[in-house]
C-alpha cells in the first residue's frame, strides 16, 4: 500500500504527463515546404489553389485534368486546336519525340504554359532554356 506522499508524487507526475500531452497536441503543426505541385496538395508548394480556381481563371473553357504522360495525351489529341496545356512541376524533361509533339501542338494554335524550376532535354535545348540552382542572400 502506498503512503500519502507517494500518492501525491504519482498524481503530480500524472498531471505533468497530461499537461505535456495537451501542450504537444495543441501546438501548431510545422509548415510543410516540400515541393509537390500536385492538384490535391494544400501545402504552400502544392497546386490546390491554382487547380481549384482554373474555372475562374478560364471561365468559358472546359477544364480537363490529364492523368497521362504528355506523349500519350498529345497523340490522342493530334487534331486539337485552341486549347491550353499547363505543366506545373519542379522540373521537366522532354525527349526529342515529346518535344516534337509538344511544339506541333503549339504550332496548331494551342497554348502551352510551363511553370518549372528547371527544364532539361530536347525541349530545353530547342527553346534554349537555362536554369541555375544558385541562391543569393544579402544581409542588410
Amino acid at each position: 500500500m502506498m503512503d500519502k506522499r507517494s500518492k501525491i508524487i504519482l498524481y503530480v507526475l500524472a498531471a505533468i504527463l497530461v499537461g505535456l500531452f495537451f501542450i504537444e497536441s495543441s501546438r501548431p503543426k510545422p509548415v510543410n515546404w516540400r515541393p509537390s505541385y500536385t492538384s490535391g496538395d494544400k501545402v504552400p508548394l502544392g497546386a490546390y489553389v491554382l487547380y481549384d480556381n482554373l474555372e475562374e481563371i478560364f471561365p468559358d473553357s472546359k477544364i480537363q485534368s490529364v492523368d497521362q504522360v504528355p506523349i500519350d495525351f498529345l497523340l490522342e489529341h493530334e487534331d486539337e486546336t485552341d486549347a491550353s496545356y499547363i505543366f506545373v512541376n519542379d522540373y521537366l524533361v522532354f525527349d526529342e519525340t515529346e518535344t516534337d509533339y509538344l511544339l506541333d501542338f503549339a504550332a496548331r494554335g494551342n497554348k502551352i504554359f510551363i511553370a518549372a524550376a528547371s527544364a532539361y532535354g530536347a525541349l530545353a535545348d530547342t527553346l534554349k532554356l537555362e536554369s541555375s540552382s544558385s541562391s543569393f542572400y544579402r544581409d542588410g
